[in-house]
């Protein structure tokens, strides 16, 4: 009797045990496919947000792409007026200083004329000084010989 009970106490350990692996390798099983559901989800969102970062990256970039190269179309654009406008500032500087330098050249020209025309009217002075003083010495010795000889005239008329 013993022996009959161990042989059932065994089976139905056996079968107890083989219901536990059964019941354990089904739940392990389904449980393995809820992982993989979860997981088979999970990337799902994952490769959803990639796709959506990758998508809104590009935009943005495009974005960016697009204001960059629109500032650099301008900036482009403002150099060109820029250029246009220095170009205009040197050719009236060259304009003006090239009319500046006909003056002072101008000014140069009529300065030599009124140096030399000083130094002609210094030389015609200097004759003409010279000149005079001549004849007032002439017309001083004339008027002293004159008076001289009217002196001797009244000495002698006085002694009369």
């Amino acid at each position: 009797k013993q022996e009959a009970d161990r042989q059932a106490l065994d089976t139905k350990i056996n079968t107890d045990v083989g219901d536990l692996r059964t019941n354990s390798s089904d739940a392990l099983t389904a449980e393995k496919a809820d992982i993989r559901q979860q997981l088979a989800q999970a990337m799902a969102i994952v490769t959803t947000g990639i796709v959506s970062l990758t998508q809104n990256t590009s935009h943005r970039y495009g974005g960016i792409r697009r204001t960059i190269d629109s500032m650099i179309v301008e900036q482009n654009a403002n150099n060109q007026e820029q250029d246009e406008h220095v170009g205009k500032l040197r050719g009236n500087f060259e304009r003006t200083r090239a009319v500046a330098f006909a003056r002072i050249d101008a000014a140069d020209e009529r300065i030599d004329k009124a140096f030399s025309d000083l130094a002609a009217t210094q030389g015609r002075l200097e004759i003409e000084a010279v000149e005079d003083k001549v004849f007032l010495l002439s017309k001083i010795r004339t008027n002293v010989s004159f008076r001289d000889n009217e002196a001797v005239a009244l000495r002698g008329w006085g002694k009369v």
